[in-house]
């Protein structure tokens, strides 16, 4: 039932926030933009948005200590990227640790924590460049940014802290856990067993690599939006980009969220945008036109990672 609400949920906002979008900009006006998009600056987009999937996959790779060949999981990260994208809630985000469960025979457990320490160090890199973004712009408002540094450094050192205690001290949470679920046993087996699957990333080779691969993650995330807004014919300066892309990406964890991230994602990019100066119409009618073509080249991959996929499993509901 509560799937059913959220889904519901979704859809209505979708609906509500596509419609405030279309009050803002025309139909028209999106497709000529795209149509008059310059294939050239695709071109390269394309090229980064498939070497940001490989380098996903590589991540993975890693810290799935090599359990599974990098050929095998880069379908996985195609449709993985394609459903995280297009479901709402995060729930996409699943995908990767069921399909991982059904083809590659790995745990959930396994899968969930590898999904886990990739999300937190995509994370850590993001806010840090973001800070790093907002200390040394120049051509940023005296006030609004710089004041919420001090809140994302606190969310900085809590994720390192985070990762850094169920890797390290993992055998205290679960003692820890252990006093306080004496009721419930089988609640307290499953995330014993979570917290165990821990145990693997304590290497500093893996943890080390981990890193490197998701600030190069993250790097060629920002250079394939970056050429898509060139493409577009629109020019912004790479700190503003920078600032936007990231608090765009962070806008993915609210609570809430529709179908796809429409409305949400331009939403995101009206209000940073406008803090900039820009008018609501054109950051709308950009991130719109951005979005489209973003759903295109994942659904493209998708597909491709779908037909890669061994086919007795195209049916177990991944």
């Amino acid at each position: 039932m509560k799937k059913i609400t959220k889904f519901l949920i979704s859809i209505i906002l979708t609906i509500i926030l596509l419609y405030l979008i279309l009050t803002q900009v025309k139909v028209n006006d999106v497709t000529t933009t795209i149509k008059n998009a310059n294939f050239k600056f695709l071109g390269l987009s394309v090229i980064f948005y498939i070497i940001m999937m490989v380098l996903r996959a590589l991540r993975f790779e890693v810290l799935l200590k090599k359990r599974i060949a990098f050929n095998k999981l880069l379908p996985i990260v195609f449709v993985h990227s394609l459903l995280t994208n297009i479901i709402p809630f995060r729930v996409g985000d699943l995908s990767y640790v069921v399909m991982l469960k059904k083809i590659k025979k790995q745990s959930y457990s396994k899968g969930l924590s590898s999904l886990l320490i990739a999300r937190v160090f995509e994370f850590c890199v993001m806010i840090f460049i973001l800070i790093l973004a907002i200390i040394y712009s120049k051509d940023l408002p005296n006030l609004g940014f710089q004041n919420i540094i001090p809140l994302m450094i606190v969310v900085l050192v809590l994720l390192v802290l985070m990762i850094f205690s169920m890797i390290f001290l993992h055998d205290f949470l679960v003692r820890i856990f252990d006093r306080f679920l004496v009721l419930f046993p089988m609640l307290k087996l499953k995330l014993n067993k979570f917290l165990v699957s821990f145990k693997a990333y304590r290497s500093r080779k893996v943890l080390i690599q981990t890193f490197v691969l998701s600030v190069l993650t993250y790097i060629s995330g920002v250079i394939f939006t970056y050429y898509i807004v060139i493409a577009l014919n629109y020019a912004i300066p790479l700190n503003i980009l920078l600032i936007t892309i990231t608090f765009s990406i962070l806008s993915s964890i609210l609570p809430i969220n529709s179908v796809a991230g429409f409305g949400t994602v331009e939403g995101v990019w009206a209000l940073i945008l406008g803090y900039f100066g820009y008018t609501i119409e054109s950051a709308i009618l950009l991130s719109f036109s951005l979005h489209i073509i973003q759903l295109l080249f994942s659904g493209a991959l998708g597909l491709l990672g779908w037909l890669l996929l061994p086919t007795k499993h195209y049916n177990q509901n991944i």
